[in-house]
Protein backbone atom coordinates (compact mmCIF):
# COMPACT_ATOMS: atom_id res chain seq x y z
CA UNK A 1 0.00 0.00 0.00
CA UNK A 2 2.71 2.56 0.68
CA UNK A 3 4.52 1.88 -2.76
CA UNK A 4 0.80 2.30 -4.26
CA UNK A 5 0.65 6.09 -2.59
CA UNK A 6 4.29 6.26 -3.31
CA UNK A 7 3.48 6.16 -6.77
CA UNK A 8 0.57 8.32 -6.61
CA UNK A 9 2.66 10.98 -5.43
CA UNK A 10 5.24 10.72 -8.12
CA UNK A 11 2.21 10.64 -10.98
CA UNK A 12 -0.01 13.40 -9.20
CA UNK A 13 0.26 17.03 -9.16
CA UNK A 14 1.72 18.08 -5.44
CA UNK A 15 1.41 20.05 -2.98
CA UNK A 16 4.02 21.79 -1.18
CA UNK A 17 4.80 21.14 2.20
CA UNK A 18 4.34 24.74 3.53
CA UNK A 19 0.72 23.76 3.12
CA UNK A 20 0.12 25.08 -0.65
CA UNK A 21 -1.41 27.66 -2.96
CA UNK A 22 -2.13 31.27 -1.06
CA UNK A 23 -5.97 31.47 -0.62
CA UNK A 24 -5.42 34.97 -0.76
CA UNK A 25 -4.85 34.84 -4.58
CA UNK A 26 -8.05 32.22 -5.08
CA UNK A 27 -9.96 33.73 -7.71
CA UNK A 28 -13.81 33.54 -7.47
CA UNK A 29 -15.35 31.59 -10.65
CA UNK A 30 -18.77 32.65 -11.43
CA UNK A 31 -20.78 31.78 -14.41
CA UNK A 32 -19.87 32.50 -18.07
CA UNK A 33 -20.45 36.01 -19.38
CA UNK A 34 -20.62 37.30 -22.28
CA UNK A 35 -17.61 37.81 -24.82
CA UNK A 36 -16.16 41.52 -24.89
CA UNK A 37 -16.23 42.17 -28.91
CA UNK A 38 -15.49 45.37 -29.37
CA UNK A 39 -12.39 45.59 -31.97
CA UNK A 40 -9.96 48.42 -33.25
CA UNK A 41 -6.43 47.92 -33.11
CA UNK A 42 -5.16 44.16 -33.35
CA UNK A 43 -2.43 42.93 -31.87
CA UNK A 44 -1.52 39.03 -32.25
CA UNK A 45 -0.45 36.81 -30.02
CA UNK A 46 3.46 35.32 -29.86
CA UNK A 47 2.80 31.76 -29.33
CA UNK A 48 6.11 31.01 -29.10
CA UNK A 49 7.28 33.19 -25.95
CA UNK A 50 3.53 33.24 -24.19
CA UNK A 51 3.53 30.55 -21.28
CA UNK A 52 1.17 30.16 -18.64
CA UNK A 53 3.01 28.49 -15.86
CA UNK A 54 1.21 25.91 -13.06
CA UNK A 55 2.21 24.85 -9.61
CA UNK A 56 -0.14 21.78 -8.26
CA UNK A 57 -0.28 20.28 -4.57
CA UNK A 58 -0.25 17.25 -2.79
CA UNK A 59 0.60 16.68 1.03
CA UNK A 60 4.41 16.48 1.34
CA UNK A 61 5.29 18.06 -2.30
CA UNK A 62 4.89 20.29 -5.18
CA UNK A 63 4.82 19.77 -8.66
CA UNK A 64 5.48 22.83 -11.36
CA UNK A 65 5.29 22.91 -15.32
CA UNK A 66 3.84 25.12 -18.11
CA UNK A 67 1.58 25.07 -21.05
CA UNK A 68 1.66 26.92 -24.13
CA UNK A 69 -1.00 28.94 -26.12
CA UNK A 70 -1.28 27.47 -29.85
CA UNK A 71 -2.93 31.33 -30.61
CA UNK A 72 -4.40 34.50 -29.60
CA UNK A 73 -5.16 37.88 -30.28
CA UNK A 74 -6.11 41.04 -28.48
CA UNK A 75 -7.65 44.45 -29.35
CA UNK A 76 -7.00 47.53 -27.85
CA UNK A 77 -7.34 51.38 -28.38
CA UNK A 78 -4.70 53.06 -26.95
CA UNK A 79 -4.42 52.06 -23.63
CA UNK A 80 -7.70 50.36 -23.42
CA UNK A 81 -8.02 46.50 -23.80
CA UNK A 82 -11.34 46.13 -26.11
CA UNK A 83 -11.38 42.25 -26.61
CA UNK A 84 -9.09 39.32 -26.50
CA UNK A 85 -9.58 35.55 -27.00
CA UNK A 86 -6.47 32.97 -26.88
CA UNK A 87 -6.57 29.28 -27.49
CA UNK A 88 -4.38 26.92 -25.26
CA UNK A 89 -2.28 23.94 -26.40
CA UNK A 90 -3.45 21.52 -23.84
CA UNK A 91 -0.87 18.85 -25.45
CA UNK A 92 2.09 20.64 -24.89
CA UNK A 93 1.48 20.71 -20.66
CA UNK A 94 5.26 20.04 -19.48
CA UNK A 95 6.72 19.57 -16.07
CA UNK A 96 9.83 21.85 -15.04
CA UNK A 97 10.72 20.59 -11.46
CA UNK A 98 12.23 16.97 -12.09
CA UNK A 99 14.79 15.47 -13.96
CA UNK A 100 14.75 14.56 -17.46
CA UNK A 101 13.58 10.69 -17.12
CA UNK A 102 11.23 8.05 -16.93
CA UNK A 103 9.35 9.61 -13.73
CA UNK A 104 8.74 13.27 -15.17
CA UNK A 105 7.38 11.27 -18.81
CA UNK A 106 5.14 9.26 -16.46
CA UNK A 107 3.88 12.38 -14.55
CA UNK A 108 3.01 14.46 -17.86
CA UNK A 109 1.17 11.50 -19.25
CA UNK A 110 -0.68 11.26 -16.35
CA UNK A 111 -1.92 14.56 -16.16
CA UNK A 112 -2.59 14.24 -19.99
CA UNK A 113 -4.59 11.21 -18.97
CA UNK A 114 -8.66 10.68 -18.39
CA UNK A 115 -7.69 11.31 -15.02
CA UNK A 116 -6.73 14.72 -15.35
CA UNK A 117 -7.61 17.01 -18.39
CA UNK A 118 -7.93 14.40 -20.89
CA UNK A 119 -6.13 15.78 -23.86
CA UNK A 120 -7.14 13.32 -26.68
CA UNK A 121 -10.44 14.39 -26.15
CA UNK A 122 -10.21 18.11 -24.87
CA UNK A 123 -6.45 18.84 -27.16
CA UNK A 124 -7.36 22.36 -26.33
CA UNK A 125 -9.00 25.27 -23.78
CA UNK A 126 -9.78 28.60 -24.25
CA UNK A 127 -9.94 31.81 -22.48
CA UNK A 128 -11.91 35.01 -23.81
CA UNK A 129 -11.98 38.22 -22.42
CA UNK A 130 -15.62 39.94 -20.88
CA UNK A 131 -14.60 42.91 -19.82
CA UNK A 132 -10.77 44.79 -18.77
CA UNK A 133 -10.66 47.63 -16.50
CA UNK A 134 -7.56 49.73 -16.13
CA UNK A 135 -6.45 50.29 -12.49
CA UNK A 136 -3.29 52.25 -12.87
CA UNK A 137 -0.33 53.07 -15.25
CA UNK A 138 0.25 49.70 -16.18
CA UNK A 139 -2.11 47.67 -14.63
CA UNK A 140 -5.15 45.72 -15.24
CA UNK A 141 -8.19 43.72 -14.05
CA UNK A 142 -8.86 41.25 -16.50
CA UNK A 143 -11.92 39.26 -16.37
CA UNK A 144 -12.82 36.25 -19.09
CA UNK A 145 -14.00 33.11 -19.69
CA UNK A 146 -11.92 30.02 -19.41
CA UNK A 147 -13.00 26.69 -20.81
CA UNK A 148 -11.57 23.29 -20.26
CA UNK A 149 -12.95 20.29 -20.59
CA UNK A 150 -16.06 20.98 -22.18
CA UNK A 151 -16.78 23.33 -18.78
CA UNK A 152 -16.92 26.86 -18.76
CA UNK A 153 -16.14 29.25 -15.66
CA UNK A 154 -15.92 33.41 -15.27
CA UNK A 155 -12.42 34.30 -13.52
CA UNK A 156 -10.36 37.92 -13.08
CA UNK A 157 -6.88 38.21 -12.08
CA UNK A 158 -4.40 41.23 -12.49
CA UNK A 159 -2.12 41.92 -14.99
CA UNK A 160 0.60 44.25 -15.52
CA UNK A 161 1.55 45.23 -19.21
CA UNK A 162 4.47 47.08 -20.65
CA UNK A 163 5.54 47.79 -24.51
CA UNK A 164 9.66 47.87 -25.28
CA UNK A 165 10.99 49.70 -27.88
CA UNK A 166 9.97 46.89 -30.55
CA UNK A 167 5.95 47.35 -30.08
CA UNK A 168 5.70 43.84 -28.68
CA UNK A 169 3.32 44.31 -25.72
CA UNK A 170 4.05 41.67 -22.59
CA UNK A 171 1.59 40.72 -19.96
CA UNK A 172 2.68 39.37 -16.87
CA UNK A 173 -0.44 38.59 -14.34
CA UNK A 174 0.14 38.68 -10.61
CA UNK A 175 -0.33 34.62 -9.35
CA UNK A 176 -3.50 33.84 -8.71
CA UNK A 177 -5.01 30.13 -7.80
CA UNK A 178 -7.89 28.25 -9.46
CA UNK A 179 -10.12 25.84 -7.99
CA UNK A 180 -9.07 22.72 -10.70
CA UNK A 181 -12.60 20.85 -9.80
CA UNK A 182 -14.49 23.21 -10.83
CA UNK A 183 -13.86 22.29 -14.85
CA UNK A 184 -14.12 18.55 -13.86
CA UNK A 185 -10.41 18.18 -13.47
CA UNK A 186 -11.46 15.79 -10.30
CA UNK A 187 -8.50 12.70 -9.69
CA UNK A 188 -6.97 12.41 -5.86
CA UNK A 189 -9.55 15.58 -4.59
CA UNK A 190 -10.97 14.88 -0.90
CA UNK A 191 -13.70 16.63 -2.11
CA UNK A 192 -15.08 14.57 -4.89
CA UNK A 193 -13.64 11.07 -2.98
CA UNK A 194 -13.82 10.90 0.45
CA UNK A 195 -11.23 7.71 1.14
CA UNK A 196 -7.82 8.66 -0.49
CA UNK A 197 -6.03 8.66 3.05
CA UNK A 198 -2.56 9.90 1.99
CA UNK A 199 -2.93 10.25 -1.77
CA UNK A 200 -4.92 13.49 -1.47
CA UNK A 201 -4.37 15.68 -4.29
CA UNK A 202 -4.84 19.60 -3.71
CA UNK A 203 -7.89 20.88 -5.51
CA UNK A 204 -5.96 24.46 -5.85
CA UNK A 205 -3.46 25.33 -8.77
CA UNK A 206 -1.43 28.06 -8.97
CA UNK A 207 -1.22 29.88 -12.14
CA UNK A 208 0.84 32.85 -13.31
CA UNK A 209 0.79 34.04 -17.02
CA UNK A 210 3.22 35.80 -19.69
CA UNK A 211 2.07 37.09 -22.58
CA UNK A 212 3.39 38.84 -25.14
CA UNK A 213 2.06 40.00 -28.53
CA UNK A 214 2.27 42.28 -31.65
CA UNK A 215 1.28 44.34 -34.75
Amino acid sequence: MKIKYLLLSVLALGLASCGGANKKNKVETKDAKEVATETKHNLTVDASTSVINWIGYKIGGDHAGTIKLESGNISIDGDKILSGSFTINMNSIQNTDMDEGKMRDQLVAHLKSEDFFDVSKYPTATFDITSANKLDSNNYMIEGNLKMKDVTKNISFEVQITKNEKGVYTAVSNVFVINRTEWNVNYGSKNVFKDLKDAVIKDDVEIKLAISAHE
